[in-house]
């Protein structure tokens, strides 16, 4: 005859070998998606590729910033003490002995057109700017970093997932052994 609480206990173990089970195939499960590239995560893209590369230079009449966005280099011109933007502002731009084009897109932002100039390296600019009687020559160097690979991210709980599985399927076998030499009359 069966007593209630070995009927409790060999439930209770059914029970927590099936949530064994269910946990380890979970494991096994997500460490396969993310080994074949499956699951995308926000953090496998590089720092270094959302964060903008800019340079500035100031004097006493201008201020400029150049930026790096998407491959393409933005010159941002105001007035040093008002902050106000510089429209229409006549601007010579030369890099590596070059004259470069420049477009206004909007007031105080142009753009500059060179392929190159977002390449990798240490750039060295110089800008001559002329807007109503002000004048003056602004030079500043633009370092743009090489990109950097996009590195796999590494979960805090992967070296500890082998190490719970291999407990669980213990506990398992444990339970198993348990069970198995219960009398075969309780055991039904």
């Amino acid at each position: 005859m069966n007593s209630p609480i070995l009927v409790r206990y060999r439930r209770s173990l059914n029970t927590a070998l099936r949530s064994a089970l269910l946990a380890v195939l979970t494991l096994w499960g997500a460490h396969s998606a993310l080994a074949n590239g499956k699951a995308a995560s926000p953090a496998a893209v590089s720092a270094e590729a959302t964060m903008l590369v800019r340079a500035q230079v100031h004097t006493e009449d201008f201020e400029a910033v150049v930026s790096v966005e998407e491959g393409r280099i933005w010159l941002y011109l105001d007035r040093f003490n008002s902050n106000e933007p510089v429209a229409q502002a006549r601007i010579e731009a030369e890099w590596r002995g070059t004259p470069l084009a420049v477009k206004e897109h909007a007031p105080g932002t142009y753009e500059l057109l060179q392929p190159g100039l977002a390449a990798p390296g240490e750039h060295a600019l110089s800008f001559s700017v002329v807007a109503g009687d002000s004048a003056d020559l602004l030079s500043l160097s633009l370092n743009v970093p090489a990109p950097k690979p996009a590195v796999e991210p590494t979960a805090a709980w992967r070296p500890w997932a082998g190490w719970g599985t291999a407990a669980l399927l213990m506990l398992s076998l444990l339970a198993w052994l348990v069970l198995r030499r219960a009398p075969r009359g309780l055991a039904s």
